[in-house]
């Protein structure tokens, strides 16, 4: 069966997780619908009712694709499913692209847990402006991104009710994070429309 678990991200640590899956039977599937804080976990909750009547799904690939990579690139087109490889991101204006509306995005890169590349894009996790935390990434000592600062795309503008970001890290436990809560992916994308969301722990 499934098992959901409701809780704030400060108790989403790999402590709790172990003992959670010792109690889980191993056919269980496991859920967790977390919040930065009350209010984000409220609309976490309330968006596990909504439904979007939109049909289309899109997946980026970040890197370069390997022979058998693009095959599998061509068989998503050829079901329908709209791909965004390294080709595009030189021919396309790509941040109009992925901002559109989604039944599903599925994001294919590297990065940590406070953002993935996506070519010369990145789907950033920083909200909230700045902050007076105790550790950042390079733009909260510099005010600027590592990468271009125009093709930046906020997980929190992400408009998809399922949203996959399959990236190293794009889910980190509360006590494994790099950096303080307001650069974290994940609690970026809490804060977009998705109902759904699946990282990489």
């Amino acid at each position: 069966g499934k098992i959901t678990v409701i809780g704030l991200y400060r108790d989403f640590t790999t402590v709790i997780d172990r003992k959670i899956n010792l109690l889980c039977e191993e056919s269980a599937s496991l859920v967790y619908i977390i919040g930065e804080d009350m209010s984000a976990l409220s609309y976490q909750i309330m968006k596990q009712g909504y439904k979007t009547s939109f049909d289309k799904s899109l997946v980026v690939f970040g890197n370069l694709l390997s022979a058998s990579e693009m095959k599998f690139a061509m068989k998503l087109e050829q079901n329908g499913i709209r791909v965004i490889t390294q080709q595009d991101f030189r021919n396309d204006d790509i941040s109009e692209i992925i901002q559109e509306r989604y039944k599903t995005i599925l994001f294919f890169g590297h990065g940590k847990d406070d953002h993935i590349n996506v070519g010369e894009y990145t789907i950033c996790g920083k909200h909230f402006g700045n902050c007076n935390c105790c550790a950042g990434p390079v733009c909260h000592y510099t005010g600027k991104c590592f990468k271009s600062d125009d093709k930046l795309i906020n997980a929190s503008d992400l408009k998809a009710e399922n949203l996959i970001l399959a990236s190293c890290h794009s889910g980190v436990f509360y006590d494994a994070a790099n950096y303080s809560s307001p650069y974290n992916l994940m609690l970026s994308a809490i804060y977009s429309e998705a109902r759904t969301i699946t990282f990489a722990v």
